[in-house]
């Protein structure tokens, strides 16, 4: 797993914050190094530095916040996720620390649902759930009940929700096109299993289910 590509790649957001300091909170040490793997530029840092005054840990806080809300174009090597978490943890310009990289990495792999548990149901994966998700679909979900705010930074990261959500349409409408716009975006790979598996991490699985049932 050197590569890291096992990694879940799944895009993280600001509801992911604490699960992702705990993961790294002992690389306070490194938060500098960590920062600049992560997309931070130097003058980010620099400012990271003279806000928390110099304390480690505060600062290292500091750079999850920012790099999961992708500020300081620190989005520009990728959206944040697990993998690129555990590639920047293990850097040696980074956390310099593989050990604790595999961990996270076993913890978050592509098998996993973000170290959450899941049902038994959901263990088996239907061959139809690899494909590309049908416009006709995706006009279907928009009608479910899930938080579209949760799903879409996961989807398409927080500023395309930010976008989407300061247009004067309706709830419905904000889902549906965010649905829409992950589906222009990503294309083969906004799949029916990419989208129930973000919706089994925010512990959804009613509508999970009725996703797998499109299909």
């Amino acid at each position: 797993m050197s590569t890291w590509n096992e990694v879940d790649d799944t895009c993280l957001g600001v509801d992911d914050l604490q699960d992702v300091r705990k993961e790294v909170n002992s690389l306070a040490g490194h938060w500098d190094g960590v920062a600049c793997c992560l997309g931070l530029t130097k003058d980010s840092v620099c400012k990271i530095e003279l806000k928390c005054r110099g304390d480690p840990s505060r600062c290292l806080d500091e750079v999850i916040d920012n790099w999961l809300k992708q500020n300081n174009n620190c989005d520009k090597f990728g959206l944040p996720s697990w993998r690129r978490l555990v590639s920047a943890v293990a850097d040696d310009s980074g956390g310099k620390n593989r050990a604790l990289a595999k961990t996270i990495a076993k913890k978050y792999g592509l098998s996993s649902t973000s170290g959450q548990s899941v049902d038994s149901h959901s263990e088996e994966t239907k061959p139809l759930l690899s494909m590309e998700c049908s416009m006709e679909d995706i006009n279907k979900i928009a009608e479910y009940d899930f938080d579209w705010r949760r799903v879409g930074r996961r989807l398409l990261g927080d500023q395309k929700v930010r976008d989407i959500d300061r247009e004067g349409s309706s709830e419905g409408d904000k889902k549906e096109k965010m649905l829409v716009e992950w589906k222009s975006t990503k294309s083969r790979d906004a799949t029916y299993q990419a989208l129930v598996k973000v919706l089994r991490e925010i512990g959804n699985n009613a509508t999970a289910d009725r996703v797998e049932e499109l299909e």
